[in-house]
């Protein structure tokens, strides 16, 4: 995997379609195979991908949280992304929201998924 294309940080706009407005997200994809969110709601949030053909496919783990900081539950995202150019993709996927016993729940943050990656790149001084 050392040689894949989509290895580095990416700055993401993310929409998931029971959300009233998207937010943002940076991905940190390793040669590993490991992959890495932390996005605009302060959650970091791990997982995997993998390279599929002429495309990429990402599955990661996000827990919920109620107002006073307890766990409520957790979401599995499930994304396949296209590289448009060496510095953008695009892709889209599923969030599925479960309690923490592992039974399915309704949440803001279940349902369709759209995502487009910008390369963050080093600038120089």
């Amino acid at each position: 995997m050392q040689n894949q294309p989509i290895v580095g940080v990416w700055q993401v706009a993310i929409k998931v379609e029971g959300m009233a407005t998207g937010f943002e997200g940076l991905y940190t994809f390793f040669a590993d195979g490991n992959f890495l969110e932390i996005n605009s709601f302060k959650e970091t949030n791990t997982g995997v991908w993998q390279h599929n053909g002429d495309q990429y496919t990402v599955t990661f783990w996000s827990y919920l949280f109620d107002d006073s900081g307890q766990a409520t539950g957790k979401v599995k995202v499930r994304l396949a992304l296209q590289m448009v150019d060496a510095n953008h993709y695009t892709g889209h996927g599923v969030a599925k929201a479960y309690d923490l016993a592992g039974q399915p729940m309704v949440s803001p943050f279940d349902g369709l998924v759209t995502v487009n990656g910008t390369r963050i790149e080093v600038e120089l001084l």
